[in-house]
């Protein structure tokens, strides 16, 4: 208490307090009482402070207090490991009855244990891990919602492509015909000059029978070239004037449109098409549209990575829960990227637990269609097949 003390008279907004385990030390309601003071105190100061606790009712009065924020390292009760992984704005919990259990502390002695803990505490811990699963289905669902937004935007560009080829199909054909017309019609004249000449060495009434047929032949002619536009361009315009960041851009060698994230240079933007980044030549595009200033997903892959295989194995065996997520996060992604149908996973069998991680991430990946359990012949349940969307085993 003397250390708070001097520390209360010596802090400034400038200063950096961090206080372990305030308020313990002494009984656990009146220390939980002085931890609350001393954070309002400082937050009302303006003094940044870093403060640890296993009070409940201090982590319970962070989230309901302004300015005061929760945060967390998480802890692996199956490993008894930490993750190391900050979560900002989630409390974290002593876990002490569910470690002593976990370590073979008797049963009888750990549900004596815990029928002595406060109700005022077991709610605390109650509504602490209802705010936790809440947050992470939020984060899961937002997840879940961005990788289909980016499946979207990519089929949207595809569509858009093929509509693209399908438009200059019929423009070509269309002007196709008008050509074969107007030589038609060039012949026609050539014939009407030559009736010219005949006629005038024939019969008036030959004369009148041949002007005729001509004249017949040539609206016939022109009443064809009528049915064509005079020249067949695309329905959307340009528009005029300089390409700024947000802009709405068609590419000509994708026949696709895209927005604009980024003007390099005087020669070269930066546009994002579907869920792909690319560098592309000012002259290469054409301005549609006027957009507001936007900034791309970090999660959009550009099509300036290397498209190298990673092979079609990948071998998890003996790692952590967080060197497996990451590991196998950069394969999938760089397998996808190479066109890989599908891969094989090795995680072993064992507990089960690192065949669950890595099923668990596949199927929440956007690029994974399904996978399986390897059969007798691939490693059985200690390897998992995964096919990635496209391939000929997605259903």
């Amino acid at each position: 208490m003397t250390n708070i003390v001097h520390i209360l008279q010596a802090a400034t907004p400038h200063s950096l307090v961090l206080l372990d385990e305030l308020g313990a030390g002494t009984d656990p309601e009146e220390g939980a009482a002085l931890a609350q003071a001393l954070l309002l105190h400082l937050r009302d100061s303006g003094i940044p402070t870093i403060a640890t606790t296993h009070y409940p009712e201090v982590k319970l009065f962070a989230h309901n207090t302004a300015g005061i924020t929760n945060a967390s390292v998480e802890f692996d009760l199956e490993s008894l490991r930490p993750t190391y992984e900050l979560r900002i704005g989630l409390p974290g919990r002593s876990n002490a009855l569910a470690i002593a259990r976990r370590l073979g502390l008797p049963r009888p002695i750990a549900d004596n244990a815990e029928s002595r803990v406060q109700p005022e505490s077991l709610a605390a811990d109650a509504l602490l891990e209802e705010i936790r699963t809440a947050r992470d289905a939020a984060r899961a669902a937002q997840q879940q919602a961005e990788a289909l937004q980016r499946m979207a935007a990519s089929r949207e560009a595809e569509l858009r492509a093929q509509l693209a080829k399908i438009e200059e199909a019929r423009r070509a054909v269309l002007n196709e015909a008008r050509q074969q017309i107007e030589e038609e019609l060039a012949a026609l004249h050539e014939e009407v000059s030559r009736i010219r000449s005949r006629l005038s060495k024939g019969a008036p009434s030959q004369h009148e029978r041949f002007l005729a047929e001509a004249e017949k032949a040539l609206q016939a002619r022109r009443a064809a070239e009528q049915e064509l536009a005079a020249r067949v361009e695309p329905e959307e315009l340009p528009l005029k004037g300089p390409i700024r960041v947000g802009d709405l851009v068609w590419v000509h060698n994708l026949q696709a449109s895209g927005r604009v994230q980024q003007v390099l240079n005087e020669h070269e933007i930066e546009v994002q098409v579907g869920a792909f980044r690319l560098k592309v030549a000012l002259d290469g595009v054409e301005l549609r549209a006027r957009g507001q200033e936007e900034t791309g997903s970090g999660a959009y892959r550009s099509l300036d990575q290397q498209r190298s295989s990673p092979g079609i194995e990948l071998d998890l065996r003996g790692l952590r829960v967080d060197e497996t997520l990451e590991q196998l996060d950069e394969y999938i992604d760089a397998a996808y990227l190479a066109e890989l149908p599908w891969v094989r996973i090795i995680h072993g069998k064992g507990t089960g637990a690192l065949r669950q991680v890595v099923r668990d991430f596949l199927r929440k990946h956007p690029v994974i269609a399904n996978f399986r359990s390897g059969e007798s012949g691939e490693g059985g349940d200690g390897v998992t097949i995964a096919y990635f969307v496209g391939s000929p085993q997605d259903d």
